[in-house]
């Protein structure tokens, strides 16, 4: 079962001692702040989110440029893909974007224009996440992708999510009952964040 922990890391973190915990993305930001200041840092990005972030074009091989990406949010999903992706690889059309990887909902191709930033993204119904961009071609199996993630989940996710690993690998055998289907599409679905300072964590 998993075990429910509050974790105040101000208060007691690294070897005992007050900590401050962030990622090395946030970090890097730091020091040109501190030296040109706030308001030339919210010269990028959008009025409610300003900044740039980091991009992954890596996941994916069907990019004819793959790479990790600096851009200001709000900059169109198109331009990460095409532009400094340099497009699909042998002109294979898209069927699916998944932002986040793997815990992202999948936007259609037709959402391609979506500002990379977080309210825009919730607004299309995924989320901006960590920003690690997984593309999926026309003519791969989108159950194939739900199978590979959810097994993902299963052997990472302390919570256990077996049933939905069930479920996805009976339906890429024909073997799914019908009326499971809806369970999957609810245990698939990412949960919209509501966390805040102090927030319990479960680990």
């Amino acid at each position: 079962m998993p075990r429910r922990r509050l974790i105040h890391l101000s208060e007691r973190g690294l070897w005992g001692r007050p900590t401050n915990l962030n990622n090395v993305e946030t970090w890097a930001n730091v020091p040109h702040i501190v030296l040109k200041g706030a308001d030339w840092y919210r010269s990028f990005g959008t009025k409610d989110c300003p900044g740039t972030m980091l991009f992954s074009l890596n996941e994916t091989e069907d990019v004819n440029n793959p790479g990790i990406y600096e851009l200001p949010f709000g900059t169109p999903l198109r331009h990460l893909i095409e532009n400094c992706g340099g497009g699909m690889k042998d002109g294979k059309k898209i069927k699916a974007i998944m932002p986040a990887s793997p815990s992202s909902a999948y936007l259609p191709a037709d959402k391609i224009d979506t500002p990379l930033e977080p309210n825009a993204m919730r607004d299309a119904g995924s989320m901006l996440g960590c920003g690690v961009v997984h593309i999926v071609r026309e003519g791969d199996s989108i159950v194939d992708e739900l199978v590979r993630i959810t097994e993902f989940f299963a052997a990472e996710s302390c919570s256990g999510i077996d049933d939905p690993t069930t479920i996805t690998s009976r339906t890429t055998t024909g073997a799914a009952f019908q009326r499971k289907l809806p369970l999957t599409a609810r245990s698939m679905r990412p949960p919209v964040p509501k966390l805040a300072i102090g927030s319990p964590v479960f680990a």
